[in-house]
């Protein structure tokens, strides 16, 4: 997830979160001062871009090959 300007707003994670719950996919989360992670497992990688995306999410996908990161922005 890119990580906005000034990260204070509420609700941020839930954005994520709650789509692919909805989608009955398993997430790990971690935040680091330099990123924020949702990782979904790799056979669920379609499913979460689709349920990102139908919740109004733009999603950059990897470059194609298996465990590519792709990145949801909204």
């Amino acid at each position: 997830m890119r990580r906005p300007t000034v990260w204070t707003f509420p609700g941020c994670w839930v954005a994520i979160i709650k789509p692919l719950a909805e989608a009955a996919i398993p997430v790990f989360v971690a935040s680091t001062s330099d990123a924020d992670l949702v990782l979904v497992p790799l056979e669920k990688k379609q499913q979460a871009v689709i349920a990102l995306e139908e919740a109004g999410h733009q999603v950059e996908r990897g470059d194609g090959k298996a465990g590519a990161p792709f990145r949801s922005q909204r």
